[in-house]
Protein backbone atom coordinates (compact mmCIF):
# COMPACT_ATOMS: atom_id res chain seq x y z
CA UNK A 1 0.00 0.00 0.00
CA UNK A 2 2.83 2.43 0.68
CA UNK A 3 4.83 1.44 -2.35
CA UNK A 4 1.54 1.99 -4.49
CA UNK A 5 0.90 5.68 -2.06
CA UNK A 6 4.96 6.48 -3.52
CA UNK A 7 4.09 5.37 -7.35
CA UNK A 8 1.10 7.56 -7.22
CA UNK A 9 2.89 10.44 -5.85
CA UNK A 10 5.32 10.22 -8.97
CA UNK A 11 2.45 10.01 -11.40
CA UNK A 12 0.74 13.33 -9.68
CA UNK A 13 3.84 15.67 -10.48
CA UNK A 14 4.56 13.77 -13.90
CA UNK A 15 1.24 14.94 -14.92
CA UNK A 16 1.30 18.25 -13.35
CA UNK A 17 4.12 19.27 -14.87
CA UNK A 18 3.77 18.14 -18.61
CA UNK A 19 0.40 19.71 -19.22
CA UNK A 20 1.74 23.44 -17.72
CA UNK A 21 4.85 22.88 -20.24
CA UNK A 22 2.57 21.36 -22.80
CA UNK A 23 0.46 24.88 -22.40
CA UNK A 24 3.86 26.88 -22.82
CA UNK A 25 4.38 25.06 -25.89
CA UNK A 26 1.22 25.45 -27.15
CA UNK A 27 0.96 29.26 -26.06
CA UNK A 28 4.71 29.62 -28.30
CA UNK A 29 2.78 28.17 -31.04
CA UNK A 30 -0.37 30.56 -30.95
CA UNK A 31 2.39 33.23 -30.87
CA UNK A 32 4.45 32.07 -34.14
CA UNK A 33 1.21 31.70 -36.00
CA UNK A 34 0.29 36.02 -35.27
CA UNK A 35 -1.11 35.67 -31.95
CA UNK A 36 0.73 37.38 -29.36
CA UNK A 37 2.86 36.05 -26.81
CA UNK A 38 1.79 35.60 -23.02
CA UNK A 39 5.38 34.07 -21.45
CA UNK A 40 4.24 32.46 -18.32
CA UNK A 41 6.57 34.14 -16.37
CA UNK A 42 6.32 37.58 -16.69
CA UNK A 43 2.23 37.23 -16.65
CA UNK A 44 1.82 38.17 -13.13
CA UNK A 45 3.93 40.88 -13.11
CA UNK A 46 2.54 42.84 -16.16
CA UNK A 47 -1.10 41.68 -15.93
CA UNK A 48 -1.58 41.29 -11.66
CA UNK A 49 -3.85 38.27 -12.51
CA UNK A 50 -2.46 34.78 -11.92
CA UNK A 51 -1.93 31.41 -13.73
CA UNK A 52 -4.79 29.65 -13.96
CA UNK A 53 -6.28 33.39 -15.74
CA UNK A 54 -3.28 33.03 -17.98
CA UNK A 55 -3.92 29.28 -18.67
CA UNK A 56 -7.48 29.40 -19.08
CA UNK A 57 -8.22 32.64 -20.48
CA UNK A 58 -4.81 33.22 -22.49
CA UNK A 59 -3.87 30.31 -23.31
CA UNK A 60 -6.93 27.42 -23.89
CA UNK A 61 -9.73 29.49 -24.53
CA UNK A 62 -7.95 31.07 -27.86
CA UNK A 63 -7.18 27.54 -28.83
CA UNK A 64 -11.37 27.27 -29.23
CA UNK A 65 -11.37 29.05 -32.53
CA UNK A 66 -7.91 27.64 -33.41
CA UNK A 67 -7.80 23.71 -32.46
CA UNK A 68 -11.52 22.63 -30.91
CA UNK A 69 -10.19 19.27 -30.07
CA UNK A 70 -6.85 20.08 -28.53
CA UNK A 71 -8.96 22.92 -26.51
CA UNK A 72 -11.59 20.33 -25.39
CA UNK A 73 -8.71 17.72 -24.65
CA UNK A 74 -7.35 20.84 -22.31
CA UNK A 75 -10.43 21.99 -21.37
CA UNK A 76 -11.17 18.25 -19.31
CA UNK A 77 -7.96 17.49 -18.11
CA UNK A 78 -6.47 20.44 -17.02
CA UNK A 79 -7.27 21.60 -13.46
CA UNK A 80 -5.44 24.60 -11.72
CA UNK A 81 -7.02 23.31 -8.66
CA UNK A 82 -5.12 20.29 -9.36
CA UNK A 83 -1.84 21.73 -10.42
CA UNK A 84 -1.66 23.41 -7.16
CA UNK A 85 -2.70 20.85 -4.53
CA UNK A 86 0.37 18.59 -6.25
CA UNK A 87 2.54 22.04 -6.42
CA UNK A 88 1.52 22.96 -2.66
CA UNK A 89 1.12 19.30 -1.59
CA UNK A 90 -2.50 19.76 -0.60
CA UNK A 91 -3.70 16.18 -1.04
CA UNK A 92 -3.69 12.93 0.32
CA UNK A 93 -4.71 9.27 -0.05
CA UNK A 94 -7.94 7.41 1.98
CA UNK A 95 -10.12 4.53 0.96
CA UNK A 96 -8.88 4.53 -3.07
CA UNK A 97 -9.37 8.52 -3.45
CA UNK A 98 -6.81 11.61 -3.72
CA UNK A 99 -8.24 14.28 -1.67
CA UNK A 100 -7.40 17.49 -2.64
CA UNK A 101 -7.25 19.22 1.02
CA UNK A 102 -8.13 23.21 -0.96
CA UNK A 103 -10.90 22.33 -2.32
CA UNK A 104 -13.19 24.94 -0.72
CA UNK A 105 -16.96 24.30 -0.80
CA UNK A 106 -17.54 28.34 -1.00
CA UNK A 107 -15.01 28.91 -3.85
CA UNK A 108 -16.51 25.75 -5.89
CA UNK A 109 -16.32 27.65 -9.06
CA UNK A 110 -12.62 28.16 -9.11
CA UNK A 111 -11.85 24.65 -6.34
CA UNK A 112 -14.62 22.64 -7.24
CA UNK A 113 -13.18 18.95 -6.60
CA UNK A 114 -13.11 17.66 -3.21
CA UNK A 115 -11.52 14.20 -4.56
CA UNK A 116 -10.72 11.97 -7.03
CA UNK A 117 -10.80 8.28 -7.56
CA UNK A 118 -7.62 6.19 -8.34
CA UNK A 119 -9.91 5.72 -11.76
CA UNK A 120 -10.74 9.15 -12.50
CA UNK A 121 -6.89 10.00 -11.98
CA UNK A 122 -6.41 6.88 -14.36
CA UNK A 123 -8.10 9.13 -16.90
CA UNK A 124 -6.84 12.08 -16.56
CA UNK A 125 -3.01 10.70 -16.31
CA UNK A 126 -3.58 8.69 -19.76
CA UNK A 127 -5.15 11.93 -21.51
CA UNK A 128 -1.99 14.01 -20.96
CA UNK A 129 0.14 10.91 -21.49
CA UNK A 130 -1.59 10.98 -24.90
CA UNK A 131 -1.81 14.69 -25.40
CA UNK A 132 2.29 14.65 -24.41
CA UNK A 133 3.02 11.80 -26.62
CA UNK A 134 1.05 13.09 -29.75
CA UNK A 135 3.16 16.67 -29.16
CA UNK A 136 6.48 15.09 -29.22
CA UNK A 137 5.21 13.50 -32.59
CA UNK A 138 4.25 16.29 -34.01
CA UNK A 139 7.57 18.32 -32.86
CA UNK A 140 9.50 15.32 -34.71
CA UNK A 141 7.60 15.26 -37.68
CA UNK A 142 8.17 19.25 -37.92
CA UNK A 143 11.66 19.45 -37.40
CA UNK A 144 12.24 17.02 -39.84
CA UNK A 145 10.60 18.79 -42.67
CA UNK A 146 12.50 22.08 -41.84
CA UNK A 147 15.80 20.32 -41.45
CA UNK A 148 15.10 18.63 -44.73
CA UNK A 149 14.00 22.21 -46.30
CA UNK A 150 17.09 23.86 -45.49
CA UNK A 151 19.61 21.23 -47.04
CA UNK A 152 18.91 23.10 -50.58
CA UNK A 153 19.35 26.76 -49.49
CA UNK A 154 22.65 28.35 -48.90
CA UNK A 155 22.07 30.43 -45.60
CA UNK A 156 19.39 28.19 -44.36
CA UNK A 157 15.85 28.82 -43.32
CA UNK A 158 14.72 32.70 -42.34
CA UNK A 159 13.37 32.41 -38.61
CA UNK A 160 11.96 34.98 -36.68
CA UNK A 161 13.54 35.53 -33.62
CA UNK A 162 11.95 37.36 -30.77
CA UNK A 163 14.77 38.55 -27.60
CA UNK A 164 14.45 38.97 -23.64
CA UNK A 165 13.30 42.65 -23.84
CA UNK A 166 10.11 42.32 -26.76
CA UNK A 167 12.29 43.11 -29.97
CA UNK A 168 11.78 40.82 -32.88
CA UNK A 169 14.58 40.65 -35.76
CA UNK A 170 15.14 37.38 -38.71
CA UNK A 171 17.79 35.61 -38.65
CA UNK A 172 19.08 32.73 -40.89
CA UNK A 173 19.21 29.09 -39.71
CA UNK A 174 20.45 25.91 -41.21
CA UNK A 175 20.55 22.36 -40.05
CA UNK A 176 23.95 20.93 -40.06
CA UNK A 177 23.27 16.96 -40.88
CA UNK A 178 27.26 16.23 -38.97
CA UNK A 179 26.90 17.70 -36.45
CA UNK A 180 22.55 17.25 -35.92
CA UNK A 181 21.98 20.69 -35.17
CA UNK A 182 21.18 24.28 -36.10
CA UNK A 183 23.59 27.09 -36.42
CA UNK A 184 22.59 30.66 -37.56
CA UNK A 185 24.50 32.44 -40.09
CA UNK A 186 26.80 35.51 -39.53
CA UNK A 187 27.04 36.69 -42.68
Amino acid sequence: AERNKEILKGLLNFVSIPITVILSAVDKLRNSLGGTSTLLEDYKDKTGKGREHLIRIEIRDKLKELCPNFYALVKKNYSSQIRNAIAHSQYGFLNRRISLTNYHKDENKYRPIQSLSYEEWEERFHDVVLIYNAMIGQEIHFRRLYEASSFDKHYGLQIRVTKDDGDEKTQWYKYDPDRKNWGYHRG
